[in-house]
């Protein structure tokens, strides 16, 4: 099911990767539907509008052969934008033989050597499309992931761990919390008498014992220290 899935989302989208073996069934697809809508449109002749259903799928056909080429171009780590002006070449081309097609059929050499020049063009971008494809076929893919995505048959199940992880985040960060230091943890004051009863005995502890200087013996008799 990852599989068919994986397929489909190659067949609109051109970011990611496409192994050999499904390629190759893709390409093959796209080559008997692209055969059987020309032959069909080439057939019905005039009967046709120039731009009509059949000759738009071709258009999405082309797009379709783009997808899978770059996908195939990404899973042996290779850019694809070479593709890029090709297809805007193909698009062209495409345009002009359905706007010359009529012209076949016309009484003037010149519209006929028109209709057979962009026939012509159109066969030449289908060859260099199907050479491309067998390089393509024939080229090695890399094993595991590079930098265009995960592999074609894992990239579900690499996408379905995600949210697992977000979920154990919360319970990292208490256990994170739970063993942090204790003197990062925030300490409540004590209550004032505490601290006042813990200030004196300090200072009970640290108080100068039998030493008192002559000004402080002074003192002590002026205000009568020590008399009863």
């Amino acid at each position: 099911m990852i599989f068919v899935r994986n397929c489909i989302g190659a067949i609109f989208t051109p970011w990611g990767r496409l192994p050999a073996g499904a390629f190759a069934i893709m390409c093959f697809a796209i080559i008997g539907a692209h055969a059987g809508l020309q032959l069909y449109i080439t057939g019905q002749g005039d009967d046709l509008e120039p731009y009509n259903p059949y000759a738009m799928a071709m258009f999405g056909l082309l797009w379709t052969s783009f997808c899978v080429l770059s996908r195939r171009f990404h899973d042996a780590s290779k850019t694809a934008f070479f593709l890029v002006p090709l297809l805007i070449v193909a698009f062209v081309v495409y345009l002009k033989y359905l706007d010359y097609m009529p012209l076949a059929g016309s009484d003037f050499i010149e519209d006929q050597n028109l209709a057979l020049l962009a026939a012509r063009a159109r066969f030449a971008v289908q060859a260099l499309g199907l050479v491309m494809m067998v390089v393509a076929i024939l080229g090695q893919g890399d094993i595991g992931a590079n930098s265009f995505g995960p592999v074609f048959y894992e990239r579900k199940k690499a996408t379905r761990d995600v949210p697992a992880a977000h979920a154990a985040l919360p319970r990292a960060a208490e256990k994170l919390a739970a063993s942090a230091p204790t003197h990062d943890r925030r300490v409540e004051p004590a209550p004032r008498e505490k601290w006042d009863e813990k200030r004196r005995q300090e200072f009970l502890a640290s108080g100068p014992r039998g030493k008192i200087t002559p000004a402080e013996s002074t003192r002590h008799k002026a205000s009568g220290f020590g008399r009863r």
